[in-house]
């Protein structure tokens, strides 16, 4: 493996993406404006051809958000990985990831207010939510914690019925 730094309009489409639905342009848009508030968080993985040129294996969704937000450099990471992993890797980020439940959401913004000392505002412009969104989460601290489990358990199991 090997980071570089790339403008990410050059980079390729990969033909075999699992993904195949038209791209949700609202969720770009928001994760262009994320980017340029907190940077890009993980490199999309790619892989170099034999002409030079690099095509994305997984990071689809960052490239083109890395594209909204006008950034002329990104990390990729080049992978030397056996070839025929690329779709299952593919694939499986995309499958695997799963979203945070409402009380991981309340614990980490009450983490960053209070450790890190991050206003409400900024928080808010970093997970793209109004300060309303917050507000509603913190309603979250005055319950106990056997409620909150339930209300993850529920949450987990509306995702794993959704799919």
């Amino acid at each position: 493996m090997e980071l570089r730094v790339v403008d990410p309009k050059t980079l390729l489409d990969n033909p075999e993406n699992p993904r195949t639905s038209a791209p949700n342009v609202e969720a770009d848009r928001r994760l262009a404006h994320n980017i340029k508030v907190v940077g890009l968080l993980q490199a999309p993985l790619v892989r170099e051809l034999p002409d030079g040129q690099l095509m994305i294996v997984a990071g689809h969704r960052r490239r083109r958000a890395c594209v909204l937000a006008k950034m002329r450099e990104m990390h990729v990471i080049v992978t030397s990985a056996d070839e025929k992993l690329d779709g299952l890797a593919a694939g499986s980020e995309n499958i695997i990831r799963e979203a945070m439940t409402q009380s991981e959401q309340w614990r980490f913004v009450d983490k960053a207010r209070r450790e890190k000392s991050h206003s409400d505002a900024q928080i808010a412009r970093a997970l793209m939510v109004t300060p309303a969104y917050l507000k509603r989460l913190s309603l979250l601290a005055g319950l106990h914690d056997p409620i909150l489990h339930a209300i993850d358990a529920d949450f987990s199991q509306e995702s794993c019925t959704s799919g």
